[in-house]
């Protein structure tokens, strides 16, 4: 199982803190250091599987929207776009929950246009108004096949937004661009004139998933 580089770190952690702990019990013997060590090693499975970094095959397809993340579908819907794009825009908010892969990817091919870090709450990103005021890296991205604008947004427990995106820099679809650590959101706006791919309720997997088509 492939481990993303943003997790290396954790997982080492983790792992030397249940290798001194087994030590310990090994020159002791004592039962209650028997079982802090499997306790310790069971964490080290958890946060492995937490960062695992599946490798994605993206659709050949023009114009085609991938969706950013693991998760599931919990908002589509019109709104005024706030920031980057004009007009009316779909938005579309993905959710992960702690189980879901958390490597974030690229939804289209293009150049990063504006790129903005906005400090906020910590609410549970299942709400809908985590969206507007919890911690988010906000990003543009504007090429042929068109605009949108993606939000990574920190929940209740994610607490890091890890993302590797400057302005200027280019994105090709499906690309990993960063990490939300613990549960998530990523939400997405798109121009009015995308055709959508995705229903309510539906999981879709970042990289892979078709969120939406864009005209040339």
């Amino acid at each position: 199982m492939d481990v993303a580089t943003e997790g290396i770190g954790t997982v080492l952690a983790c792992a030397l803190m249940a290798a001194v702990v087994s030590a310990g019990w090994l020159v002791s013997g004592a039962p209650a250091l028997a079982v802090l060590a499997c306790v310790l090693w069971a964490g080290v499975g958890l946060v492995v599987y937490f960062f695992r970094d599946p490798k994605r095959t993206p659709p050949e397809g023009e114009g085609l929207l991938l969706s950013p993340a693991d998760g599931r579908i919990v908002a589509i819907e019109r709104q005024e776009a706030r920031e980057f794009l004009s007009g009316p825009v779909w938005r579309i908010a993905i959710f992960l929950s702690l189980f879901d892969v958390h490597v974030v990817r690229a939804p289209l091919n293009g150049s990063v246009s504006h790129f903005r870090y906005q400090k906020g709450r910590f609410t549970p990103a299942m709400r809908a108004q985590a969206g507007r005021v919890n911690e988010q890296v906000i990003i543009g991205i504007g090429g042929q096949e068109g605009n949108l604008l993606m939000r990574l947004i920190a929940g209740v427990v994610a607490r890091r937004i890890v993302c590797h995106l400057r302005e200027g820099w280019q994105v090709e679809r499906g690309q990993k661009i960063g990490i939300i650590r613990f549960g998530s959101r990523v939400e997405l706006e798109l121009p009015a004139a995308a055709a959508i791919h995705v229903q309510l309720g539906q999981k879709v997997r970042g990289g892979e998933s078709t969120i939406a088509s864009l005209g040339s």
